[in-house]
């Protein structure tokens, strides 16, 4: 758009409604304004000021559930705002305004924008869609200047599609986040108790010596494992990508990745050959966004072969001095060579329009870059393409690298005589940890269904340990840690979470910042066990053994 046509827009003409609420009304109140109106947005003000803004779907989400309206109904608004809030002042050019709004990301993306005055007073609100409608009408503006500059024209088309694309993407990002974190964190409660039992039935039949009984409960705990390690993965995909590197194994990645698109691979009829060192290959990654990488990488492999008369997929990982490489090749018809030196530019594609975005190449050249690395590619035609990438290395090799699957064996434990308190409200995944730790440690458990019950019970005894859950009802983990902190702070240091939602949520982006341990589940039993000597340890309380009388470094030496 030209300067002269986005300065002279009025944002006043953007204005979708004046819809406002006084900071001193009860969200019950604010509920029954949104009732009675069609606005999904509304501004808070106090006197003429504005305090931010609040909205249909957050003030339902107050009042819902179980104990929402007895929770919120009387409390003001103004104490319940939503926490972004975009003001934008009416001298404002509207370029800037739009270059500022539009360039929000996710749910966030289509939150209404408050307009203030010269003198801080609210003119209204402007809605998404009149922000987008804006944008639409300026590039038409200059579509109308630049009709004889036919490239220009083109590029300021590709841009307006770009813009409706990613409002679906972003719609559709926002929901699978969502939806992705509450599913896993259900199938991961439902997975615990399986897993948990099916070790625990094993250690029975070993001494009734059931050993064909007890290799279907292996198989049992390997699948449910399995199953968990999927779910993670899927997590990752979902959510947003944060550079949080860290050492790893790629031939781990590289399986993991190809475990993603094992169902695609053999729908195809492709014939994978995967070639891996036997020792591990240490590099410092982000693992997400190297899956992400190969996932790319492999699909674009496998869509490259679909009129090859033999499918055949080569992925191999080697290392040379101080550098890995990962190369992928395929046996399909090649990239041609005037595409070759484009491949690599946002939203240049080769496939179809509904089969590709253009933005898979380009993705993950900047992956590979944040991580030092390069991307190469051999491409001839009717002799298919190779992709190799090269990461540097890291000196040590000492790269944790997961048990092979094999029988378990919980240890022999002493016991404990210690008390601890289990805060779970799936009542399977409670008795279990509970049967665990009366059986193996030795434990006194007491179990509470949610936070609000916890506390109640810390009221009236002690506790060497609590393991709490972190999503609850009534009162959910960060709640518990925040009345832990305010009336019995000694007892934060014997604190442990587990989650069955590995995700970027709010709830548990707080728990990662409060610094208490976290456990992911499921949990085997050797890993409950480990963990629960390793945090207990730290705890005394008045009239316990002595660990060291309990055969506790024994048992630590054994791990």
């Amino acid at each position: 758009m030209s300067k002269n046509t986005s300065t002279v827009w009025p944002l006043t003409a953007l204005v979708e409604h004046h819809a406002s609420v006084d900071a001193r009304e009860s969200v019950e109140q604010v509920d029954s304004f949104f009732r009675k109106n069609e606005f999904e947005f509304a501004a808070v003000i106090e006197g003429r000021q504005v305090l931010g803004i609040c909205s249909r779907s957050q003030v339902r989400g107050l009042l819902g559930g179980r104990y929402g309206f007895s929770l919120y109904h009387r409390q003001s608004i103004g104490d319940n705002l939503m926490s972004r809030c975009v003001q934008v002042g009416v001298l404002e050019s509207i370029r800037d305004v739009l270059e500022r709004t539009l360039s929000r990301s996710v749910s966030e993306f289509y939150d209404d924008v408050v307009l203030i005055g010269e003198d801080l007073e609210f003119l209204g609100m402007i809605s998404t869609r009149n922000l987008v409608s804006a944008q639409s009408a300026l590039m038409q503006e200059q579509f109308e200047i630049v009709a004889s500059q036919q490239e220009d024209l083109s590029r300021s088309l590709k841009q307006q599609r770009e813009l409706e694309r990613h409002v679906v993407e972003k719609e559709k990002a926002a929901l699978l986040h969502t939806l992705a974190g509450g599913i896993a964190h259900e199938l991961n409660n439902k997975l615990m108790p399986m897993i948990g039992y099916a070790e625990l039935l094993h250690l029975e039949m070993s001494k009734l010596k059931k050993a064909k009984l007890g290799a279907y409960c292996q198989t049992m705990r390997d699948s449910g494992f399995e199953a968990s390690r999927i779910i993670r993965q899927l997590l990752q995909l979902s959510r947003p990508s944060q550079t949080e590197q860290a050492q790893c194994d790629l031939r781990t990645l590289v399986r993991q990745s190809l475990t993603l698109v094992a169902l695609r691979i053999k729908e195809t009829n492709t014939a994978l050959q995967l070639d891996l060192p036997d020792e591990p290959v240490p590099v410092m990654a982000d693992g997400s966004q190297l899956k992400q990488v190969l996932l790319n990488l492999v699909i674009n492999a496998i869509d490259a072969m679909e009129d090859a008369p033999e499918r055949r997929l080569r992925v191999c990982v080697n290392t040379e001095a101080s550098t890995a490489t990962i190369t992928i090749a395929d046996c399909g018809a090649g990239i041609a060579p005037g595409d070759l030196t484009q491949i690599f530019d946002p939203f240049f594609t080769t496939k179809a329009p509904n089969r590709g975005t253009g933005l898979g190449l380009s993705v993950s050249l900047a992956i590979v870059k944040q991580h030092n690395g390069e991307i190469e590619v051999d491409s001839h035609r009717g002799s298919g393409t190779t992709f190799k990438i090269t990461l540097p290395m890291e000196l040590d090799k000492s790269v944790d690298v997961p048990a092979a699957s094999g029988a378990f064996n919980a240890p022999a434990c002493a016991d404990s005589g210690r008390s601890v308190l289990v805060v779970e409200d799936d009542h399977l995944v409670a008795e279990f940890i509970g049967d665990v730790l009366e059986g193996q440690c030795g434990c006194r458990v007491t179990r509470a269904a949610d936070g609000l019950q916890a506390t109640e019970l810390i009221n009236t005894r002690e506790f060497a340990m609590i393991i709490s859950d972190v999503r609850m009802p009534r009162m959910n983990g960060v709640d518990f840690l925040a009345w832990i902190r305010s009336n019995r702070p000694d007892l934060q240091s014997r604190l442990v979470f587990i989650t069955g939602d590995a995700s970027g949520s709010e709830l548990n982006a707080a728990i990662q910042e409060s610094g208490v341990p976290t456990l992911k589940k499921p949990l085997a039993i050797e890993t409950l066990v480990k963990e629960f000597w390793r945090y207990s340890s730290s705890f005394p309380i008045a009239g316990a053994k002595p660990f060291m009388d309990l055969g506790v470094d024994t048992y630590a030496e054994k791990l």
